[in-house]
């Protein structure tokens, strides 16, 4: 019985038509140009390549967007000496983007609670790791609400 169910699970689920939501294996049909870009240069040189890898250049739809990020590390808490153990690393991004004589503003934000690690190396490294990480998360939000302008 176990052995005919899996199977039947497994064709189910595998044809019912899921796809990924930051699927990028479909190609998009837009083209963006950064006209102007503002902020944390770690943060805007990701996102830019992270943009340049996903639009399509041949596409007539063009998106014009100046770009704006804001990144802050602020203290949520402090040991009994008054040292700092515990970071909010926080990511604000704004996209000013002008389209077929239309401007829309889009503002998504980033931000994760972090331990402060003893090495300041590792520390350094682990915060430019989340710097990737929320510029690649910050592409694929911007993404979905360009493929939803109509």
């Amino acid at each position: 019985m176990r052995k005919s169910l899996v199977p039947i699970l497994f064709l189910i689920v595998a044809s019912c038509g899921f796809t990924p939501m930051y699927n990028t294996s479909e190609k998009v049909d837009y083209n963006i140009n950064l006209i102007e870009e503002k902020g944390d240069g770690v943060i805007n040189n990701k996102i830019i390549s992270e943009i340049s890898r996903l639009t399509d250049k041949n596409s007539k739809k063009i998106y014009n967007i100046k770009l704006t990020t804001k990144y802050s590390k602020s203290i949520i808490s402090k040991n009994a000496k008054g040292s700092a153990t515990n970071y909010e690393i926080s990511v604000d991004s704004n996209f000013n983007i002008e389209y077929e004589n239309n401007v829309k503003e889009i503002n998504i934000n980033e931000k994760q609670n972090i331990k402060k690690i003893t090495d300041i190396f590792e520390q350094r490294n682990y915060e430019n790791t989340l710097k990737n990480n929320f510029a690649i998360s910050i592409v694929n939000k911007l993404n979905i609400e360009l493929l939803s302008i109509k």
